[in-house]
């Protein structure tokens, strides 16, 4: 196939390479210290989708998406969309989650964006040591106060609680610079992630219709 088409080529080589070395994904230190997944032979996967592969892209954009990269799921969907009804599926549940918010979304008080300040310097230790008790406090008065960044940081903190339930404060210390303005909790990105979709088969988008429409109805 790789002479013909070399996309699709280089992710089936990707797709056997990992099943024949039973190569699982890791997880990589984001920039702000938060753990990212990586699917394995990361290089081979990124080569097929900038070729143009169909299906790369959409193992790409669930990637994107269970590391909250919305943005970056939404372009790798959207490249695909055309020749993925998988991809297309999951272009429009994206954007009919990330309009839900957009249309729930108030417009923070000024008061808000002073206490979502304060906590950020309380929680990162800005000028003095961190006190994470007055940082949850601050928080919370400012998702009170409708500050949806200050929401999206609180889910982040509970979603990796102690055994016992009491707050993780090596975790909470991890997030301490993560930016929470444009990005949705973990909790609620792995969600998303599961209800991801693929194509039935890796050559779907190369069937013909009729052969694509009987195989997807068959489907479960």
């Amino acid at each position: 196939m790789r002479p013909a088409y070399r996309p699709r080529a280089l992710y089936l080589q990707w797709l056997l390479d990992t099943r024949q070395h039973a190569s699982s994904s890791a997880a990589v230190s984001g920039p702000e210290g938060v753990s990212n997944l990586r699917l394995p032979l990361h290089d081979l996967l990124e080569q097929a989708a900038g070729e143009g592969d169909a299906q790369a892209r959409v193992e790409l954009g669930i990637e994107a998406v269970v590391n909250g990269d919305l943005q970056g799921a939404r372009a790798y969907f959207q490249a695909a969309a055309t020749h993925s009804p998988a991809a297309a599926d999951n272009l429009q549940l994206l954007d009919g989650q990330v309009a839900k918010p957009a249309q729930q979304q108030t417009t923070a008080s000024s008061e808000a964006e002073k206490l979502l300040e304060r906590a950020r310097m309380a929680h990162r230790g800005t000028g003095r040591p961190p006190d994470y008790a007055q940082a949850l406090r601050l928080y919370q008065a400012a998702a009170a106060q409708g500050s949806a960044s200050a929401r999206r940081m609180l889910a982040l903190i509970f979603s990796r609680p102690q055994p016992d339930g009491t707050i993780n404060l090596a975790w909470m210390a991890q997030l301490a610079w993560l930016d929470t303005s444009n990005t949705l909790p973990q909790l609620q990105a792995h969600t998303l992630s599961r209800m991801m979709r693929r194509d039935p088969t890796p050559l779907f988008d190369l069937l013909p219709p009729a052969w694509q429409r009987a195989l997807a109805s068959s489907a479960p």
